[in-house]
């Protein structure tokens, strides 16, 4: 196999690599999470909706604030007005714009 030729297959699989991984980040984010819901973490950056008595049921969504593009996401005043968050999780809804759930502990 010539120089170019691998060079090429190289690029080819980084690009297919680089968009299967924006799928699976972009479909793990918790969509279908809302308020009063609970939230296990998962393997990377994934959010799964669990049952509030699951055990691996570590986060519970306090709120959720629309419309934030993810780097205002970071700035930590938006979960402002639910005070029992701890953290936040991010899920891109359309372009550089999501929602973000304000989580707080579960206590089961």
């Amino acid at each position: 196999m010539s120089k170019k030729l691998r060079s090429i297959a190289g690029i080819v699989v980084f690009i297919v690599v680089a968009v299967a991984v924006k799928m699976y980040l972009r479909s793990s984010g918790g969509d279908d999470a809302t308020v009063g819901d609970c939230i296990a973490e998962g393997k990377g950056t994934a959010l799964t909706v669990v049952a509030c008595d699951d055990a691996k049921a570590q986060w519970k969504v306090a709120g959720i604030v629309k419309d934030i593009e993810k780097p205002g996401a970071t700035e930590g005043k938006v979960c402002q007005a639910f005070p029992a968050t701890e953290t936040f999780g991010w899920r891109k809804t359309s372009g550089d714009k999501g929602d973000v759930m304000c989580l707080a502990p579960n206590s089961k």
